[in-house]
């Protein structure tokens, strides 16, 4: 008598919802850290390329007044904090961006470039020095 083979069928991987959330978990941890480095040197690079065209960067101060504001009335408001991994890789809050008074005439930066600094400092107020 012969044997007849046995078709085997393809068994799918099985896991728990428990080894879901640990997957989950050690890729969050590895992305996480890899994206804020990413905006942290989009940031160092950007500034280089603008500073190379005379813009100049006041960082250090958290404060900044509201807009519209009259002299008397000026609150300082608080910048909102970076978060800890930007500070780990010494990253720092732009409160003012000045652009040189030449965008008037001849622009040092094109509109799209000025459009990439608002995206990548969204706490910032673009001026224009007189």
């Amino acid at each position: 008598m012969a044997r007849m083979a046995q078709v085997v069928k393809r068994r799918w991987f099985r896991f728990t919802l428990r080894t879901l959330f640990v997957l989950l978990f050690i890729a969050g941890v590895i992305i996480g850290p890899l994206r804020e480095g990413y905006c942290v040197l989009v940031r160092w690079s950007l500034r280089a390329h603008a500073a190379s065209r005379g813009v100049t960067f006041e960082a250090g101060s958290t404060v900044r007044y509201a807009p519209g504001e009259t002299d008397a009335e000026r609150r300082p408001t608080q910048l909102p904090p970076l978060g800890f991994w930007r500070r780990l890789f010494g990253d720092e809050t732009v409160p003012v961006i000045v652009l040189p008074s030449e965008c008037w005439n001849a622009p040092a930066l094109t509109k799209p470039e000025i459009e990439r600094l608002k995206w990548a400092f969204p706490e910032a107020q673009i001026m224009i020095s007189l």
